[in-house]
């Protein structure tokens, strides 16, 4: 029975070992990205196995063990460390933020309705907003949403709701036939900043990941006021994709260790929902929301923005 544990431990240290390389081969292989956003469960399976070999008294396997739990363990802490945006739950917002993919609003369109209505957010980022439900979004939340965009062309994007008219808006494009960001530029109480609703490739559309986080990217380096992203990245805090977005277009997350999809399931396992922010802004409460009927859910985020204007690029 000894042999038998021996073996199959070995076995999962193996299988563990070759997965976490994997990972970390994702920048030159985007595909294995896919590993990645399942990063707490490597974590927890690499413990697992350490605690159990501690009882058979293997110096190898033991060593193998710790060495894959430690490795797994920084993968998994450093995220949250480098690109965790600060916070200060006792300070007063005055900015409220909400994300949602949609899932195409199928046959839940009143519960969203009612979730944004509650939530009372002063930005609404929304996705997968099919054309048979703008009219709906904008008959039933234009007391509250007068200023809504979209992209009026393609059969489901993200799309920006406000309470507050913007001085400029535009798109930025996938060339998928749908936009990956639409965007807004707002001049509010002397505050200048932009926030974008942003939606991705999907994690099986691995192929076009990386040049939709390169153009997110040349997006953001080229603005020169405040700018928010939120939207369904899908990609986890734990993806080279994620990670490359929030370094070199210098921006913060809200949420490590939390997650937001699937929201149609029993138990949520990964987070593909995020709110990012330049250095400056500061969160004073980030959270995923309640069910909708999505298969998503919702994320929402107060900020406090800088007192000072910031001169936007053209």
């Amino acid at each position: 029975m000894r042999e038998l544990s021996s073996y199959l431990i070995d076995a999962g240290l193996s299988l563990g070992t070759a997965l976490t390389v994997a990972g970390l081969l994702a920048p030159l292989w985007p595909a294995l990205e896919l590993i990645n956003h399942f990063r707490p469960f490597l974590a927890l399976g690499a413990g697992l196995l350490l605690i159990l070999l501690l009882g058979l008294r293997s110096r190898r396997l033991t060593a193998t063990a710790v060495v894959l739990f430690a490795v797994n363990l920084a993968l998994l802490i450093v995220p949250a460390l480098s690109y965790g945006a600060p916070e200060d739950p006792a300070a007063e917002p005055n900015l409220r933020v909400a994300t949602l993919n949609t899932w195409v609003m199928r046959g839940q369109a009143n519960r969203i309705m009612d979730f944004i209505k509650q939530t009372d957010a002063d930005v609404i980022l929304l996705q997968e907003v099919g054309q048979g439900d703008q009219a709906a979004v904008l008959d039933q939340l234009a007391s509250a949403y007068p200023y809504v965009l979209f992209d009026e062309h393609s059969r489901s994007g993200p799309a920006l709701l406000s309470k507050w008219r913007w001085s400029d808006s535009g798109i930025i494009p996938s060339g998928r036939g749908r936009p990956l960001a639409v965007w807004a530029r707002f001049e509010q109480d002397g505050r200048l900043f932009e926030i974008a609703s942003v939606h991705t490739a999907n994690p099986f559309e691995w192929r076009h990941q990386p040049g939709d986080i390169d153009r997110l990217i040349r997006f953001a380096r080229s603005r020169r006021a405040p700018l928010i992203l939120g939207g369904d990245f899908n990609l986890t805090p734990f993806s080279w994709k994620l990670i490359k977005l929030a370094e070199w277009a210098n921006l913060r997350w809200g949420q490590t260790f939390a997650a937001s999809w699937p929201a149609n399931r029993l138990i949520p396992i990964v987070l593909l929902d995020h709110v990012l922010v330049p250095k400056g802004i500061v969160l004073t409460a980030v959270e995923t929301g309640p069910r909708v009927g999505s298969d998503h859910f919702p994320v929402v985020a107060d900020l406090i923005l800088e007192d000072r204007q910031t001169e936007a690029a053209d």
